[in-house]
């Protein structure tokens, strides 16, 4: 029995033990090294790099506005439509510049309305981010660790999701990377050897680097920079250290780099660039909550161990073992806090909080766990180990809310994705099961590809089929299918930069009446209209006269705001079905004063029909309409003197009845022997009123009998005249 146990156990193992011997193969060499970091990061990253429609809302900002310096040639002036966007500088935007020319330049038809190619420089950020943290790595630790650390990086959440993304963040951190690499060997070096120098590659790799951190993202990468120094020189004692990095010469050249492109912006806006980067964006995020992003400090402690997973499952363990190392003054230990430590509390402090903004800050954390594992040194307590499980636990949680989520917003269950959710629950089991077993780092193998199996079955299959969260591309579908050669649109209440960038820079954001006026230009004209604004728009469009076409509605959920979202598709008349509409010489695009006349011509039983549109006749006229039961009488707002009379029969063209002849009328006609009189309660701004007597129906009922014609004319008279409710007398079997 224990022969079959032992030989079970090695069965369930095999996985762990192949990627282990995988694993062991490459970290011979540092090419095999880089090529199966170069392999993960692909497979990390590409799923659904393609599939993914634009995200709202820095997304498809940064993508509209670099489509924007296509269109025009101008690569100074950064614009967003017409309004300017000075809070980031002009980096990224020169980076999806290059990638978007290249794409044309390899044929790709209409590659200026596709995201992907935007998204070119965050996925290159991303893959040089991992391999920057291997090489920044070979610093401190071996080779061994060096790769754990950048496997650390490259199967983390929050990464995974900014390369992705056509934002400034991945590239910041390959800057960051990069950067803080050559500064740590710098440091290291001195520290070891006070007479070595380092080399001049170093030095300008770090200068470099710390230059297009800069026109990356601005005054972020100085912070960290200047944090880390600061810090070394408090520990250390002495700042003589940094003159090895040849400060006079470095500021130099970075502003060589970086102030040819602040010289014109400023040329072009004078101060609005450094107000909007420096005061709004960099300090103003500090001081205070911007866009509702504000949130209490200890944010990132409590969203770290979602958004570096399944590394961040080490920190507790790998905890112990590095603060001893920094309380024993080791200069690796050291200078790897000074990267975090600092630049961590500022972002806790600071009032605008997003989960992206500590992502500069987590190779430090992965060097710092991948030396705890290659040294052997995680913590044994107990009740640190049972945190292992989470590797087990969070992958059957994601599979279960991915398959959820399939269906309540996909309304399908996608068993495309189910297998690679079901090889995720078992490497995530193995994961657990291999922590005792084999240690630490096949454990962490297992984990990282438990991940990796989750985001390929999310990203490639599951999110691309939830279009109720993109209602931007539904909407950009309807100008591309409306058969005109250059359709144009304007949208009310819904506002988000992605369609934008889908529907062309050309479209109008304007309120409910704006959108109307829009309309009535001509053909091919299209207005998206919020379900909140329609009463407006419907109301403009009255005013004006507008006709119109009203589509399908689009229900969605706006990720902008996070919140449900239905919005209404309008299309302008063509010229053919206005003409197809033409009563007697006056077509329905035309005031609503020549359709009221025109009316008063065709039905000579009208008379006193004031001159106003749709709406109001609506509220003033009166009918008696005709069927094969008794006449039912139906009167509105008859307060009102000036309605407009239409009745068959007896009643054609006679002058109007005040509300006593309508009532005497229909009683005469036995309308309360043994009738209903039925008040309508269709008042504009409300909704109707269910009666208490009966709770089945929307309308209010009141029963009469006979000989009660007093108190039904008393009803019907404090109903209509004083409430403005429609009243009628209808003929119930």
């Amino acid at each position: 029995m224990s022969k079959i146990a032992s030989a079970s156990s090695r069965i369930f193992f095999v996985p762990a033990s192949a990627l282990a011997a995988l694993f062991d193969f490459c970290v011979d060499t540092n090419r095999r090294a880089v090529a199966l970091l170069t392999l993960v990061s692909l497979v990390a990253f590409l799923p659904g790099f393609l599939q993914i429609p634009p995200i709202d809302r820095d997304e498809p900002r940064y993508a509209q506005a670099t489509k924007q310096m296509l269109d025009t040639g101008d690569f100074v002036d950064i614009r967003f439509q017409d309004e300017e966007a000075n809070d980031k500088p002009v980096g990224i935007y020169w980076a999806q510049a290059a990638a978007v020319k290249a794409v044309e330049a390899l044929g790709v038809p209409d590659a200026r309305s596709l995201i992907w190619p935007y998204r070119l420089p965050s996925l290159f950020g991303a893959i040089g981010a991992v391999m920057g943290t291997y090489w920044c790595a070979l610093a401190f630790v071996g080779r061994r660790g060096a790769m754990l650390a950048a496997l650390m990086m490259a199967g983390s959440t929050l990464l995974g999701v900014e390369a992705r993304l056509a934002k400034t963040d991945a590239v910041l951190l390959f800057n960051v990377v990069v950067a803080m690499g050559a500064l740590a060997r710098v440091y290291l070096a001195i520290r070891e050897a006070e007479t070595t120098r380092p080399n001049f590659a170093l030095l300008a790799t770090f200068w470099t680097a710390f230059a297009l951190g800069i026109l990356v993202k601005g005054l972020l990468i100085v912070m960290i920079v200047v944090l880390a120094t600061a810090a070394l020189a408090i520990f250390d004692r002495s700042v003589r250290w940094l003159l090895a990095l040849r400060p006079l010469p470095g500021i130099v050249w970075s502003a060589v780099l970086v102030l040819p492109w602040i010289v014109a912006i400023s040329r072009r806006t004078g101060s609005a660039f450094l107000v909007g980067s420096v005061g709004k964006d960099t300090l103003g995020k500090i001081l205070n909550s911007q866009q509702g992003h504000g949130a209490p400090p200890g944010l990132y402690f409590v969203l770290f161990f979602v958004t570096f997973f399944p590394a961040s499952i080490l920190a507790g363990l790998a905890a112990p073992a590095v603060t001893m190392s920094a309380l024993r003054g080791e200069p690796a230990a050291r200078f790897l806090l000074a990267w975090l430590v600092p630049s961590w509390i500022v972002f806790e402090l600071a009032v605008t909080k997003l989960p992206h903004y500590v992502l500069p800050l987590y190779p430090a954390i992965a060097i710092l766990l991948a030396g705890a594992v290659e040294s052997g040194v995680l913590s044994q307590r107990r009740w640190l180990l049972r945190g292992v499980i989470w590797w087990f636990l969070v992958p059957v949680i994601a599979a279960i809310a991915v398959i959820v989520g399939a269906i309540t917003i996909g309304h399908e269950p996608l068993f495309a994705a189910w297998p690679f959710l079901a090889a995720a629950v078992a490497c995530g089991l193995l994961a657990w099961r291999s922590y005792e077993a084999f240690g630490a780092e096949r454990a962490f193998l297992c984990a990282t590809a438990a991940w990796m199996l989750i985001a390929i079955a999310t990203y490639a299959l599951v999110v691309p089929a939830l279009g109720p969260l993109f209602p931007s591309p539904a909407l950009a579908r309807v100008l591309r299918d409306s058969g005109c050669a250059h359709p144009v649109a304007a949208s009310a209440g819904y506002e988000e930069p992605s369609l934008v960038f889908l529907a062309g820079t050309s479209i109008q954001l304007t309120g409910p009446s704006g959108a109307a006026d829009f309309l009535l230009q001509g053909s091919c004209h299209f207005a998206f209209i919020d379900e909140h604004q329609e009463p407006a728009f419907a109301a403009r469009a009255e005013a004006i006269g507008l006709r119109y076409d009203r589509g399908p509605p689009i229900e969605a959920l706006n990720l902008g705001h996070v919140q449900p979202v239905t919005i209404a598709v309008m299309r302008s008349k063509s010229a053919l079905s206005l003409r197809e509409e033409t009563v007697e010489g006056v077509s329905r695009s035309q005031p609503a004063q020549a359709r009221a006349q025109t009316d008063r011509d065709r039905a000579g039983t009208r008379a006193r029909v004031p001159v106003c549109g749709r709406e109001c006749r609506q509220k003033t006229r009166w009918r008696a309409r005709h069927t094969d039961r008794p006449r039912r009488l139906r009167l509105l707002h008859a307060n009102d003197r000036a309605a407009d009379h239409h009745a068959a029969g007896d009643h054609a063209g006679s002058a109007q009845p005040d509300l006593k002849q309508l009532l005497r009328r229909g009683q005469a006609q036995g309308a309360t022997g043994g009738r209903r009189l039925r008040a309508h309660p269709h008042r504009r701004d409300k909704r109707p009123r269910r009666s208490r007597r009966n709770q089945d129906s929307r309308q209010w009922h009141w029963h009469s009998r006979r000989g009660k014609g007093k108190d039904v004319q008393s009803f019907l008279h404090h109903k209509a005249r004083r409430r403005g409710y429609r009243v009628g007398l209808v003929h119930q079997p």
